[in-house]
């Protein structure tokens, strides 16, 4: 947070009401008397200049607001919960819930700015003036905020907000017994954040009438990039996590001559691209993933021809392995290359990725992007029983077989599709 955010944020802590007027910046406070001050400057920076005199001034003795904890608003409430969910990460010790608080952390970040940029006058209203027709706005700033999101993504921006009220009605600046956000749920039962549940099986259903194996071919082949074009090829044989492809070593890599080769998956790529070991799953952590003699050959190849670049930057620290030693971006199976240094992909970058090369006749819906080839694949394996659900199953690293079953259900369709040779598949000698 910059110098600026952060005296506003304290600002509007201590009560104080900032807007932009024309031309003109407002600023609006209660001083120690409970008179009512007013600000009007010519430019942002002067604004900020003086409300950080007051703020300076207050701190240290010279009372210059009217402390009220009662004039808690929505960004205000936002910021606070941010500090906590922060001072709850510093204290996590698992990797998972680091993650999980880091989530938190960033839906308030994009609740802040949704309500910043669609909000009005939500985002200086206190949280105890809240009525209905305040919670139903919220949920139109929302859902304005996140056109491109997910149904998911936008309850969680709810929760937060929620989770805020609780604050309020614990700390005493919200009268009441009741989450006024939680009630306003209970009593509107059409879910508001709710996409068209047959959607996403429809795009996935149109999708795969296209796509069968010539189809991928044709794609992979379309793929300049060598690694890139590699980490799909893989991708579209295996059915791994994107998390989990990406963060593939080559160590993790077992190439056998009479007998079958395989991958070892033990470690995700976060979405900041970093390495650890861990995995969405403890059915799919340490998991082994065959691959067939075709891939093999040429995954051989590639880390020779490629990986083994000498002017590579490949010491670039990206994580430790859970007996503390480094792993680095030359370790990795299938690395980002930005100005020859070798280093994780993070989740928005490895989007981008997918975007350019998802264009054309290859396109499909931003929502699909990075997903769609773990969806590909389990259909390959059902349509021309590859695999049977159990062995899916452990394939894709799920804990419960219902959501390998729900994969399938939920993109097969009732055509009737030429068959392929089960060996051949399974050896990778179709692409």
């Amino acid at each position: 947070m910059d110098n600026e955010a952060i005296i506003f944020s304290q600002y509007e802590k201590l009560g104080g009401k900032i807007k932009l007027y024309g031309d003109k910046w407002h600023a609006e406070h209660r001083n120690a008397d409970d008179k009512r001050v007013r600000l009007n400057l010519a430019t942002k920076e002067k604004l900020v200049r003086k409300i950080g005199e007051i703020i300076h001034n207050h701190v240290n003795g010279n009372k210059q607001i009217k402390d009220d904890t009662r004039n808690i608003n929505s960004l205000s409430a936002l910021i606070d919960r941010q500090d906590l969910l922060i001072e709850k990460r510093k204290q996590a010790v698992l990797v998972k819930h680091k993650r999980t608080f880091t989530r938190k952390i960033n839906d308030c970040k994009r609740l802040a700015k949704y309500i910043r940029e669609h909000g009005g006058y939500l985002g200086t209203k206190f949280l105890r003036e809240w009525n209905w027709q305040d919670a139903h706005f919220l949920i139109d700033v929302i859902n304005k905020g996140t056109r491109k999101a997910s149904p998911n993504s936008r309850k969680r921006c709810f929760y937060e907000m929620q989770e805020c009220f609780n604050k309020g009605l614990v700390e005493g600046y919200i009268s009441g017994t009741t989450n006024l956000l939680t009630e306003y749920r209970k009593a509107n039962p059409v879910d508001e954040f709710t996409s068209d549940p047959n959607k996403r099986k429809n795009q996935l259903n149109r999708l795969m009438r296209v796509w069968d194996i010539q189809f991928m071919k044709k794609y992979l082949e379309s793929i300049n990039d060598p690694i890139f074009r590699m980490a799909n090829r893989f991708e579209a044989y295996s059915a791994l996590r994107v998390s989990e492809l990406f963060a593939l070593r080559k160590s993790d890599v077992v190439i056998k001559s009479n007998e079958p080769s395989y991958v070892i998956v033990r470690g995700q790529l976060t979405n900041t691209g970093d390495w650890i070991e861990e995995n969405k799953t403890s059915a799919g952590h340490y998991r082994t993933v065959t691959i067939g003699t075709g891939l093999a050959k040429d995954l051989q190849a590639y880390m020779q021809d490629v990986l083994d670049n000498p002017h590579y930057k490949k010491d670039v620290l990206i994580g430790k392995d859970i007996d503390d030693k480094p792993v680095y971006g030359g370790d990795l199976l299938f690395p980002q290359v930005k100005d020859y240094i070798l280093k994780g992909y993070g989740y928005n970058t490895l989007n981008k990725k997918f975007k350019r090369h998802l264009v054309g006749e290859f396109a499909m819906p931003e929502n699909l992007l990075v997903h769609f080839f773990r969806h590909w694949v389990t259909t390959m394996w059902a349509r021309h029983k590859i695999y049977n659900v159990n062995e899916a199953c452990y394939m894709l690293g799920h804990n419960n077989i219902k959501t390998t079953q729900n994969i399938y259900t939920t993109i097969m369709s009732n055509r009737n599709y030429e068959g392929i040779d089960k060996d051949l598949f399974l050896e990778n000698y179709y692409y």
